[in-house]
């Protein structure tokens, strides 16, 4: 009886992950494509406050790109929040290729970096 209850369970357990498996195979996907992160990240400032701290740092954010291409949310994933503050005001000015699912457009989360250093004086 524990020997059929055993088999009945792995069975089950069995079925589940190759259901699990067999739902993504055939579908084709692509990530979000920003064509104007170079343009953006040429607008940001450095904050002045993070100039007068003398604060380096990197920042990533997240952001939801909606089947359009079009930045619709933000969150900070790390950095500090007052370079946080300053890509805010930009990013929604990103240029993107929405991602897709079987060429069919999605939403989708995508992490961007940036850099802040502070610029080097000339002599």
């Amino acid at each position: 009886m524990i020997k059929h209850l055993i088999l009945v369970i792995f069975l089950f357990a069995s079925f589940n992950v190759y259901a699990q498996d067999t739902a993504t195979i055939g579908k084709k996907s692509s990530s979000p494509i920003v064509y104007n992160l170079t343009e953006v990240r040429k607008m940001i400032s450095y904050p002045e406050s993070a100039l007068d701290d003398e604060l380096e740092g990197k920042v990533i954010v997240r952001i939801l790109v909606n089947e359009d291409g079009v930045a619709i949310k933000d969150s900070l994933i790390s950095g500090h929040k007052i370079f946080y503050n300053e890509v805010r005001k930009w990013i929604y000015k990103l240029k993107m290729k929405p991602a897709t699912l079987n060429d069919v457009p999605i939403k989708c989360y995508i992490n961007i970096p940036f850099q802040f250093t502070i610029p080097k004086e000339d002599n």
